[in-house]
């Protein structure tokens, strides 16, 4: 069963994995490499993931971005990343 995981430090993330090493490693291959002092990481329930997703979308919108950039992946089992942090992008 797939989790949610939600990275604050050192960019923010919102990972579906199995477990948190598979979390992590995930956050290292799409987002960045991380010492262990830096990692802010906690699992996260799917209400909570849908939250952020939902936040991140309204956050898009009042920005003025293209809808295109608003319309989330369904949580679908194939998803790994939900949401990066913008300064990445």
């Amino acid at each position: 069963m797939k989790k949610y995981y939600l990275f604050k430090e050192p960019y923010y993330a919102l990972i579906i994995a199995i477990n948190q090493l598979e979390a992590i490693a995930l956050y290292e291959k799409y987002v960045c490499e991380i010492t262990d002092n830096e990692l802010d990481v906690r699992e996260i329930s799917e209400s909570d993931a849908i939250d952020e997703v939902e936040r991140s979308a309204e956050k898009c919108r009042k920005m003025g971005l293209d809808e295109s950039y608003v319309n989330f992946p369904k949580f679908d089992p194939n998803v790994e990343l939900l949401l990066i942090d913008g300064d990445l992008l």
